[in-house]
This record gives structure tokens, C-alpha cells and sequence, in this order.
């Protein structure tokens, strides 16, 4: 940490200012009567960007105090906390709800505070010359001017970067132990470290302003946390040399298992394949394209070069959004300064990004009545896909409160949140608009919602099909969240969009929409429109402005009946043995632990159907066999709404050393046309899992 001092005023820094947005945050709790002298100051510092006064649950008149002072300045606002939470909870509260580079800590009961003191302390990390400035009394009161060279490191009057403060531990900063907290952090992190002289600055003791008596239990407290943030340190400290430990440990043993054969972790890496390598996305012939996406921005991200392509030849796109994207918890802090979000904040958030898909589309020439927004709850599709819904169960999400959609753009504003009422809306937009092609999320990307969104789009699709056998609909999927993909991140027009490549191999079957100069200006222009998205993810959205947009193939294959031998035989319940059934080819799946990379028995590699009479039976594939410490699940889900599980150790059998199976019933499902399954292993929560996978069934179920 290298340490310099600077104790006179610096020379005019207007241009590094310019090149920084600054917020100053005061903490203050019972400061009416002071901190307007504060406030006065800070008005007169014209490069400020933001003064935000952070009410730590006050009892006496401050709010009202900095109310009054916030109308003669438009910089100005107060954060009311809804309880005391400390100067450590103050700061960071402060610092959540602006988005400037740098911060201004003051405390609120400052005596002496003059204008040239305020650039005197920003100067040097504006200039770029330090990470961190401490101010430090002197020619004040005696009493604080030598507290401030005995312990320099406890001075509240502080600038920092801000993405250097929100990496300080919460824990070790509460109360009065924020400011050892961030000295340890600067140690730690080796910051840039400068002391800035405040000349004839001080503030008044505690046992001044409170009484000898509460001052001093103030002061008390104040000392207990500072040595709680030592504590807190220290112990920090001696966890990251475990967990160091603990990595060369790991990374040993991958090393190991990587030389003894075992597949390597490849959902960071590069993509095996190369574009030349992917054929076109055949769009030739295409008059209606149907695009369906979990969340508003999803169906730019991965679609907006062809949404464009299409509407060129003159095809009619439709655009299905099946949430709001009303379940982001951060939302309403980022956007409109809620540090205690009620139901309805989530709710302007999805009335915010459903305004930003119509801008979006129009930008890229689709109109607003070719867009339907089925008002879903967001973080909850794949818990109303695996439920049963043949129960009429709804559920509440738990962020809105609600249980059907509150917004009244809502494609079936009667709609509840089951997983039935996803289903049929989809069936109806399909089947009144009749695609030619569909483009949904992939099943195996990270996010549950877009899994489940797929899910529900194959179902939908599956099931008219069967009952229609003259209409049917290419379907093509598009990636938007795995490991790191894409990479690199940011905006790189001129770079190739590849998929990872643990997703490289059968069956993805990948081809490429190749995009012209003009198309990728047109998606990077429309990305734009999705600012609370930009707020939040900003290097993500542009990194999908690419000369190519990529899909794979998704299909639904065909069970005949087929007569199923039982051998390797392992009786269970009244089961006479296990079906030796060959998997279909599957790439790698989504789940990608540390567990499941060094463990075979954990690792999933294939999953299968094969019909017998009145049953389906499921069969999953491990690299290595089977240890009954793990929990191998296998899932089907049935149009009625039936979900059926079976695992192993349980109902399922094993089939051979590394392979488990279970029949699933048709008689459930009322001779279903279509089924879906996939298999998971678990232990405490999901270590792998495979996509979801349909299947439609020749003939009636015996």
C-alpha cells in the first residue's frame, strides 16, 4: 500500500473531474441543527454529481432538515433506512443506490468544513494518482487533531472508487467498524493510499453532543466495533489461506484426473468449432417466424439479426415474452432508488421492461400488436413446470405477491400462475398464428426460466402436431446464459458468436445466421433500449451485437414399439429385472461443479426412451458406475400436467453398472401423445443434470 500526504489544497482538477461522476454520501442519525452547515458546503461544490444523505433511522428532525436543504439543490436527495443500522450499513446503503465512479464519504456533524476542503480530498483518486484519500483534521479542536495522528486510519472523510469499496466485507464495516474495515481492505489489496490535510476542520466529541454519559457508551461502542472489525479481519484472513490451501489442493487432483482420463471442464473454454465449420439457418421460404423468450431483452439477444432477416423477405414475426422479467431482486434499487422494495416496485419493473421490448422491436421493425407478453411470473417457470398441474395449484411469486399477472397488457389477463395456463396460452398463440418456424431458448442453458420456457414451447408444439399430423414447424434454439459464454464480453462486432464447448457435440446440431454491417448496428442500437438491462448487466447485452447469431436444431423423436429385454438382473418390488435400453446421444449437460467434474458416478452423459406396450422406460447414463451416496433421479413429465419421478436407491433399477431406468405408465397420462423426460444427480442440491427431451408416441398406449 503506498501512502502519500498531502497537506495543501491541490491546483485546479477540472478536467479529472470531468472524466468521473462523484457522489458524496452522508451518514447521519440525530444530526439536526448540524448537518445542514454540511449540506450548505456541499452545495457549493459544482463538481459533485450526486449528494445523498443517508438517514440511519433518525428519531429527531434530520430528514425533515435535509428535506428543506435537498429543494435548493437537484443534486440532493435523503435515504430514509427503515432502522438504525449503523455508519458501516449507512455507507453501504449509500453506495447501492448510486452508480457513481467515485464516492465521498463526510461525516454529518462536520465543524469548519470550507469549499476547498471538498476537492482537496477528491483530487488525488479523481487524478487517478490514488484508490483511496483520507482526510485528516488539523487546526481544529486539539483533542481530534491529535486523535488524527495517533490513528489516522479512523478518519470517516474519505473519497474512494467505488468498485473498490463494494468489495470491503459488510460484515467486518458495521457500525463504527467501517472505517478499519476499509484501511484493512487498502492493506490488503495493496490500494494507492494519500492523507489529505483539512485545514481548521473537526467535529464535536460524543460526550459533547450527548452528554458525558451516553457519549461515553457511545464512545465505548464505538471502540467495540472497531475491534470487531480487526476480529472480523483476522478471521477472513485465516479463511482465505484455508481456502487457498484447499484450491492447490483441488487443482492438484483435477490435474490428476485429467492425466487418469477424466473429461475436462469445458464450459469455460472456447468453442471447439469454428464458423465455417456451422451450415446457414435455413430461412428461405419462411412466411411466419414465431419467437419466444423467458424474459423481455431475451428474444433481441439471441434473434435480433434474424427478426430483421425475416421481416427483409417479407415474412410476419411474432414475438411471445412470457414473463416481465419482474423478478429481479436489485431492480428496484438500481432503477428508481428502493433500498426496501415493496410488491409494487417489482411491479414498475415489469411495466419498465416491457417498454423497453416494445421500443427494442420496433427499432428493428416489428410492430406493437405483434407482440404478446403473457405476464408469467419471473424466477418461477421451471418450479410451474415441474409442479403438478393437473392439482390447479397456483403459485405466488415472491416478488410481485401476486398470483395472475398485474399488468393489463396480459395476452389472457385471466390467466393464473399454474403451469397448465402456461401451456395452453402457448398452444393458442401457436395455433392461431401457425409458424413455419419457431425459435425458443435452448433446453440446456443455465437460466431455469429459459430451460422451462423451451420446455413448455415443445410440449405446446408437440402436442398440436400430434393432434394436427399435416402442420408442422422447424424448431431452432438459441443460447443466452452458460458458464461464460460469450466470450469475449463486451462490444466486439467484428467476432465470431460460437457455442461453448461442452454444447459442441451430438446432438446439437449448430448453424449460424450470418449478419450484415447494418443488421449488427440495428441490434446493438436496439440492445440500447433495454436501460434497466444495461444498468444491471452492462458488458453482457452488447457482447450479442456479432457478425453471426447462432441456433441449434431441436427435434422430437419418434418411440416405436419395441419388445424390451430384461437382463442384469436386480429385483426390486416386483420387478424381475432392468431393461437394457440405448440412450439417445447427449452432449455434456448444464451442471458443472467441481463434484461432477472429478467424479464419473456424478456425471451425466446420456439419456433415453424406449416404448414397451403401456410404458416409456427412461434410462439415464453415468461415466462411471453408479455409488449409492449420490441420488440419481429420472423425470417425465405428462400433458396432463403429471410429473413422475423415480430415483435410485428407490423406485428406479439399476441397468447395468453405470445406468439407472424406470418405466413410466401411459394409463397416467390418458394415452398421451408426447412425453418429455430428463434425469438428474443430486447430492444436497443438483451436482448434474441433463436438458429435457420429447418424445411422441406411435400408437395407442396397450
Amino acid at each position: 500500500m503506498h501512502t502519500h500526504y498531502r497537506a495543501t489544497t491541490p491546483p485546479d482538477q477540472a478536467a479529472d473531474f470531468a472524466r468521473s461522476s462523484i457522489a458524496a454520501i452522508i451518514p447521519v442519525f440525530n444530526e439536526a441543527g448540524r448537518v445542514g452547515r454540511v449540506l450548505s458546503v456541499l452545495r457549493q461544490v459544482t463538481e459533485l454529481a450526486e449528494i445523498l444523505v443517508v438517514d440511519d433511522g433518525s428519531t429527531d428532525n434530520t430528514a425533515a432538515e435535509v428535506q428543506q436543504a435537498a429543494t435548493l439543490d437537484g443534486r440532493m436527495r435523503c435515504l430514509e433506512l427503515p432502522g438504525n443500522r449503523g455508519k458501516g450499513g449507512a455507507l453501504f446503503a449509500g453506495a447501492h443506490a448510486t452508480a457513481a465512479d467515485l464516492l465521498l464519504f463526510l461525516d454529518g456533524d462536520l465543524i469548519g468544513l470550507q469549499r476547498h476542503h471538498v476537492p482537496a480530498l477528491i483530487g488525488p483518486v479523481a487524478s487517478g494518482q490514488a484508490d483511496m484519500a483520507v482526510g485528516l483534521f488539523r487546526g481544529g479542536r486539539p483533542d481530534t487533531d491529535f486523535a488524527h495522528r495517533a490513528t489516522p486510519w479512523l478518519s470517516g472523510q474519505r473519497c474512494v472508487r467505488r468498485d473498490l469499496f463494494l468489495q470491503v466485507d459488510e460484515e467486518a464495516s458495521a457500525g463504527y467498524g467501517v472505517e478499519t474495515a476499509l484501511t484493512l481492505a487498502a492493506r490488503s489489496g495493496k490500494w494507492r493510499l494519500e492523507y489529505v490535510g483539512l485545514q481548521g476542520v473537526s467535529h464535536p466529541p460524543s460526550e459533547m453532543r450527548r452528554g458525558l454519559w451516553r457519549g461515553a457508551g457511545t464512545r465505548s461502542r464505538m471502540y467495540g466495533q472497531i475491534l470487531r472489525a480487526w476480529r472480523v479481519d483476522r478471521k477472513r484472513r485465516a479463511l482465505t489461506r484455508r481456502s487457498s490451501r484447499r484450491a492447490r489442493r483441488l487443482s492438484r487432483a483435477h490435474a490428476a484426473s485429467r492425466r487418469g482420463g477424466f473429461a475436462r471442464h469445458r464450459s469455460q473454454a472456447l468453442s471447439s468449432l469454428r464458423l465455417r465449420e456451422l451450415g446457414p439457418l435455413p430461412l428461405a421460404g419462411v412466411r411466419r417466424l414465431l419467437v419466444v423468450g423467458a424474459h423481455p431483452d431475451d428474444e433481441t439477444i439471441g434473434v435480433g439479426g434474424v427478426i430483421q432477416a425475416a421481416l427483409s423477405q417479407g415474412a410476419e414475426v411474432k414475438v411471445v415474452v412470457l414473463t416481465n422479467g419482474d423478478g429481479q431482486a436489485l431492480a428496484p434499487l438500481a432503477l428508481r432508488r428502493r433500498l426496501v422494495a415493496r410488491p409494487a416496485d417489482y411491479v414498475t419493473s415489469g411495466v419498465i421492461r416491457e417498454s423497453e421490448t416494445v421500443a427494442a422491436m420496433g427499432a428493428l421493425g416489428v410492430p406493437a400488436s405483434s407482440l404478446v407478453f403473457l405476464g408469467y411470473p419471473d424466477r418461477l417457470l421451471e418450479k410451474l413446470w415441474l409442479s403438478d398441474w393437473s392439482t390447479g395449484r397456483t403459485f405466488r411469486s415472491k416478488y410481485t405477491r401476486r398470483t395472475s399477472s398485474p399488468y393489463p397488457s396480459t395476452h389472457d389477463s385471466g390467466a393464473r400462475y399454474c403451469g397448465r395456463d402456461v401451456l395452453d396460452d402457448l398452444r393458442t398463440v401457436i395455433d392461431q398464428f401457425r409458424p413455419d418456424s419457431i425459435v425458443v431458448h435452448h433446453p440446456n442453458d443455465a437460466h431455469p426460466d429459459h430451460r422451462a420456457a423451451s420446455n413448455f414451447c415443445q410440449l405446446a408444439l408437440g402436442e398440436l402436431t400430434a393432434r394436427e399430423t399435416a402442420y408442422c414447424a422447424s424448431v431452432w434454439a438459441y443460447l443466452v446464459h452458460y458458464g461464460r459464454f460469450p466470450r469475449p464480453r463486451g462490444v466486439h462486432p467484428e467476432v465470431a458468436l460460437l457455442p461453448p464447448a461442452r454444447l459442441s457435440g451430438e446432438p446439437n446440431h449448430w448453424v449460424r445466421a450470418d449478419l450484415t454491417p447494418e443488421q449488427v448496428q440495428a441490434k446493438r442500437a436496439a440492445l440500447q433500449a433495454y436501460t434497466s438491462q444495461l444498468v444491471l448487466l452492462r458488458s453482457f447485452l452488447p457482447s450479442f451485437s456479432r457478425r453471426n447469431e447462432l441456433f441449434a436444431a431441436l427435434t422430437t423423436t419418434g418411440l416405436e414399439e419395441r419388445t424390451v429385454s430384461l437382463v442384469d438382473v436386480e429385483a426390486r418390488g416386483s420387478a424381475e429385472g432392468t431393461a437394457t435400453l440405448a440412450p439417445l446421444p447427449l452432449s455434456e449437460p448444464v451442471g458443472t461443479g467441481a463434484r461432477r467434474r472429478l467424479l464419473g458416478v456424478a456425471d451425466l452423459v446420456g439419456v433415453g426412451a424406449h416404448r414397451a406396450g403401456g410404458q416409456v422406460w427412461v434410462t439415464a447414463h453415468t461415466r462411471a458406475p453408479l455409488v449409492r451416496a449420490f441420488r440419481y433421479r429420472l423425470l417425465a413429465k405428462l400433458p396432463t400436467g403429471q410429473t413422475v419421478t423415480a430415483r435410485w436407491p428407490g423406485k428406479a433399477v439399476r441397468t447395468g453398472r453405470a445406468a439407472f431406468s424406470f418405466p413410466v405408465n401411459l394409463a397416467l397420462g390418458d394415452d398421451p401423445a408426447i412425453l418429455g423426460f430428463a434425469a438428474e444427480v443430486r447430492r444436497g442440491g443438483a451436482v448434474d443434470r441433463t436438458g429435457w427431451h420429447f418424445v411422441t408416441l406411435q400408437g395407442p398406449a396397450v
